[in-house]
């Protein structure tokens, strides 16, 4: 018994003293926590994110589910269960991931935003199938009025010639209804 009382001794043990030390600063530092929530746990969780922007709600949602999660594990391993085998520790990983996603919600990478560059060759491009594309067009216009006044043009004498066909053709059909009406011709 002695040896144990020995070995006990030549270990480096706080002294009472020292313990009581640091269970006033653990009542201090409790006390000091109750005070910072008081505002958080005086009324219901959704009166206090009420008001509060979507990003502020979903990271106090995040923390508060992270602070009881992390208490239910260290209450395991306090208790000597192997606290990484149970489900807390599934949901503590879940919760970390998601509090991933908020920090990349408020800090986006740099490489997220895009790029707004010009790409000079495909717009030479476009610009050189436009005018292809429009023969008429022409710095000062004259050219394209001209050409939309000759169409015009052309359309008018088209139906033109189209009118003075229609009356031939009804010219003629009236030639011969009038000739057949009339009977064979006697000629004597």
């Amino acid at each position: 018994m002695a040896q144990l009382h020995a070995v006990q001794s030549t270990r480096e043990s706080p002294d009472a003293t020292d313990i009581g030390s640091l269970l006033d600063g653990l009542e201090d530092n409790i006390e000091k926590l109750e005070t910072a929530l008081d505002p958080l746990v005086s009324q219901a969780l959704s009166e206090t994110t009420n008001k509060m922007p979507v990003l502020d709600k979903a990271k106090l949602y995040i923390f508060v589910t992270y602070a009881i999660e992390s208490i239910l594990f260290s209450y395991l391993r306090l208790k000597g269960t192997n606290a990484k085998e149970h489900p807390v520790f599934t949901e503590l990983a879940r919760v970390r991931k998601y509090f991933e996603k908020v920090q990349k919600a408020e800090n986006p990478p740099e490489t997220a935003k895009p790029k707004l560059t010009v790409d000079k060759d495909a717009a030479r491009r476009f610009v050189t199938a436009g005018v292809r594309k429009a023969p008429f067009e022409s710095p000062s216009g004259a050219e394209f009025k001209r050409k939309f006044n000759q169409r015009a043009e052309n359309a008018e004498k088209a139906e033109r010639r189209e009118r003075k066909k229609q009356r031939r053709t009804v010219e003629k059909r009236r030639q011969d209804l009038s000739g057949s009406d009339a009977g064979p011709s006697s000629t004597s």
